[in-house]
């Protein structure tokens, strides 16, 4: 399963996920990301990891959905 990690969170934290079988990709910018970017980041994966204060509207959920 494929994760997309929005914000940089501890390096523990994505080890433990990298060891329970996910593949994981997360954005290094500080910062929020914008939702477009975060909408064409999650069309990719399989989860959204959220952590900051992120814009999840029914914007996002209609168009990050696969």
């Amino acid at each position: 399963m494929k994760v997309f990690i929005c914000r940089t969170i501890p390096q523990k934290a994505i080890d433990s996920l990298q060891q329970a079988g996910f593949d994981i990709t997360y954005r290094t910018e500080p910062g929020n990301i914008i939702q477009s970017d975060l909408i064409k980041a999650c069309q990719q994966v399989d989860y959204l990891f959220a952590a900051g204060h992120n814009l999840l509207d029914e914007n996002f959920r209609n168009m990050s959905s696969s």
